[in-house]
């Protein structure tokens, strides 16, 4: 089986790598555009996206793709119904930030799988709080620029660790891919995660 992962970050390619899974990498240009409201259904369609727009890539390529599974992932952070993205400058990480510090957010994963022509599409809702952040740990933390590539203005897995005070669900969600989530998707196309094996027709052991 190929398996193809419709993302160049990082994190979801350590997981995935983790899991001890071979795969190559693709990061198509994709519209995020969206009228969409609801983080949930947004994270759902730019997954969706960034699915159909690596297949196309591929196609376009000559790729045979009739045992290729294309993975692909879109995660938000979400604070009183706002999404919050990767911030564009300091001044925006260090208000994002401030306006975690002491509170109760959620991290949304929205996940596509392709395969055989089938399409999987959900989502996995993880809740965190954070400590009260003084000024002085946000700005330190803004300065170390950590922040400036992650939703949210915070890598979990990261400097700021030191942050949560308390997490319910999925921790590899708030890094980027649900691990959990994802092998329960494979079941419906006819595929299972093995440990050591790798993904595998349900059938094979």
């Amino acid at each position: 089986m190929n398996i193809v992962l419709a993302s160049a970050s990082p994190r979801r390619k350590e997981i995935l790598q983790n899991l001890g899974l071979d795969f190559t990498c693709l990061s198509p240009d994709t519209d995020e555009q969206t009228d969409l409201i609801t983080a949930d259904r947004v994270v759902k369609e730019l997954s969706l996206r960034k699915a159909q727009a690596a297949e196309k890539l591929l196609q376009a390529e000559g790729a045979d793709l009739t045992d290729t599974l294309i993975i692909a992932a879109d995660t938000a952070v979400v604070c009183d119904l706002a999404i919050l993205g990767k911030p564009r400058s300091v001044k925006q990480a260090t208000e994002m930030l401030q306006r975690l510090s002491g509170r109760t957010h959620f991290v949304t994963t929205g996940v596509t799988l392709l395969y055989h022509g089938q399409t999987v599409t959900e989502n996995e809702l993880t809740k965190l709080r954070f400590a009260t952040l003084t000024k002085e740990q946000i700005d330190e933390y803004v300065a170390t620029k950590e922040p400036m590539d992650k939703a949210g203005s915070y890598g979990i897995q990261g400097m700021a660790s030191s942050f949560i005070e308390g997490i319910e669900g999925d921790y590899f969600n708030v890094v980027g891919f649900p691990v959990f989530r994802f092998c329960q998707m494979l079941l419906p196309l006819g595929l299972h995660y093995v440990a050591g094996k790798g993904i595998l027709p349900l059938a094979s052991q």
